[in-house]
């Protein structure tokens, strides 16, 4: 067996590290189709990836100059905005410190309005990708995230306490990635685990959809390989996202998408 079907056989068992995201999302989806409810576990998992990813690579660049007490995350928005032109330029898009991810979970319980902050926050992550080379390349990112949507619950009240408890269990889960150099890989493994649980619940329907973890990883590294920049792919397996969600988490560790 090789590594990575060893890791694809890890990733379609329930003993994996990211299986309590998928056993909250399964509870608090109730009514809602599995294959529908996927977009808000997907949208607030990589709203904590780029948080992470921004806070890290803001925190190393700070204590490589000795700066060894710095945390992005506990500087005030105002302060921290003198950063923004070199980090849109670093990563492609800007987070500031109290729109991480972190921050607006450490406030969610009390935050009766969390729909329209996440809603804020997202959007003011795709209109800063203008500013970068890439001028937009992000808009749309979180464009099946509805928030408002009855598919989360009847009530305002009600879809900001279900995505409180999911934005609990995906940072629960990722807690400890937290080193920057190998971040995209552990990430990707969430979205492959959830995306391979979605695709098994679906039964045929599901999985005649899905774009396997091998072949996917093929593609990316062929789509990547020697480029520093990615403007347009083509999924020749039409597929669930797999495919295009791993080249994305692959895009933004080479610093391409943007």
């Amino acid at each position: 067996m090789t590594q990575c079907e060893s890791d694809v056989s890890k990733l379609q068992t329930l003993d994996s590290p990211y299986s309590e995201i998928w056993q909250i999302s399964e509870k608090y989806r109730e009514y809602v189709d599995a294959w529908d409810f996927k977009h808000y576990v997907f949208g607030l998992l990589l709203y904590n990836y780029m948080s992470i990813r921004l806070r890290n690579n803001v925190n190393e660049n700070e204590r490589s100059s000795n700066n060894i007490h710095f945390d992005y995350a506990a500087l005030d928005d105002k302060t921290a905005y003198s950063k923004r032109n070199f980090i849109i330029n670093e990563l492609g898009y800007y987070i500031s410190p109290s729109e991480l991810y972190e921050n607006v979970l450490k406030r969610s319980g009390k935050n009766r309005s969390l729909t329209a902050t996440l809603a804020m926050v997202f959007n003011n992550i795709e209109d800063s990708s203008r500013e970068s080379a890439g001028s937009g390349t992000l808009k749309g990112l979180f464009g099946d995230f509805d928030l408002n949507s009855i598919m989360l619950a009847g009530s305002d009240n009600g879809r900001c306490r279900k995505l409180t408890h999911l934005m609990e269990a995906i940072a629960t889960a990722t807690d400890g990635l937290i080193g920057y150099e190998h971040l995209s890989n552990e990430f990707g493994k969430v979205f492959e685990f959830l995306m391979t649980q979605y695709a098994m619940s679906e039964s045929d329907y599901g999985n005649q959809y899905f774009s396997p973890i091998v072949i996917s990883e093929l593609l990316v590294r062929i789509a990547t390989l020697k480029r520093d920049k990615v403007k347009n792919v083509y999924d020749p397996a039409c597929g669930t996202g797999s495919l295009l969600e791993r080249l994305q988490m692959n895009m933004i560790k080479i610093g391409a998408l943007r």
